[in-house]
């Protein structure tokens, strides 16, 4: 019995390269910038060897397409527009000659916030302009096509410039908060569930769209004041996490929605501190 080959994107950013130690290095093809430098895309193994992919050798290829280029700046509109959208429609010319069965994309909750601001990013569009391309080529193909909406992932190495690793780095250096809005909630979503989530979507046939929402929103200023206290004296202080709410996700996409069980999330926040 043949096996399925497995194309990723966006294997160095937060999710990528945690997702690849779930998957048999042998089965994956990783699709990067270089790998369209010519009129014949190149693949790469995960020591950055050039790969070839034959999909006849396999029962079928699973695409995992997580690259992404992430920013507020209306400065950067061109490097989100050519993450986001040029190098996606080069991947898809890429797959019109492979035996692709599923493609799995991740996308964002923005678009669902309240805050017009947010929702109208270049990368909020650029995402769901994506998507649509995406809805038109699996539907033209014959592919499944599952949807991941992402929002504020947190766990786990993690390098990025979001506020999860800002006050991590700031409660491990002894520095002050670096939340600005003391009120500021957010929707808090371990890494682990997103993974589970894709790697199920990989080894089965479950497609559609995800949201993960869960039942209540965190205050940022509180997570803070929580982590910095277990810091400095090793001991879970349960009555310092403030909670409200989650209504603002209420128009999200309303299939497999998830929740984070709110006891749970202490123990995963001490995680990602001793993480780091």
């Amino acid at each position: 019995m043949k096996s399925k080959g497995i194309i990723i994107t966006g294997s160095t950013g937060y999710l990528g390269s945690k997702i690849l130690n779930l998957i048999d290095e042998n089965l994956i093809f990783i699709l990067n910038r270089k790998s369209f430098d010519n009129n014949q895309t190149k693949f790469f193994d995960l020591k950055n060897k050039e790969k070839i992919l034959i999909s006849e050798n396999y029962d079928g290829i699973i695409v995992v397409h997580l690259a992404t280029f992430f920013s507020k700046d209306p400065n950067d509109k061109e490097f989100i527009h050519a993450a986001n959208i040029e190098f996606g429609k080069k991947l898809l010319a890429s797959l019109e000659k492979t035996n692709v069965e599923k493609i799995i994309y991740t996308n964002t909750m923005f678009s669902y916030y309240p805050d017009e601001s947010i929702r109208t990013l270049d990368y909020t569009k650029t995402k769901n302009e994506f998507s649509t391309e995406l809805n038109n080529f699996t539907k033209k193909n014959n592919i499944l096509y599952d949807e991941i909406f992402l929002d504020n992932t947190f766990g786990g190495i993690d390098k990025r410039k979001k506020a999860l690793p800002l006050i991590v780095d700031a409660v491990l250096n002894q520095k002050p908060s670096p939340i600005k809005d003391e009120q500021a909630y957010i929707n808090l979503v371990s890494y682990k569930d997103i993974l589970n989530r894709i790697y199920k979507s990989i080894t089965t046939d479950i497609y559609g769209s995800t949201a993960f929402v869960n039942e209540k929103r965190i205050n940022l200023q509180s997570v803070y004041e929580f982590l910095n206290k277990y810091n400095l004296n090793k001991i879970e202080e349960n009555n310092i996490l403030q909670f409200k709410p989650n209504i603002y996700l209420k128009n999200s996409p309303s299939i497999n929605l998830f929740g984070l069980k709110l006891n749970d999330i202490q123990k995963e926040l001490v995680n990602y501190l001793n993480t780091t």
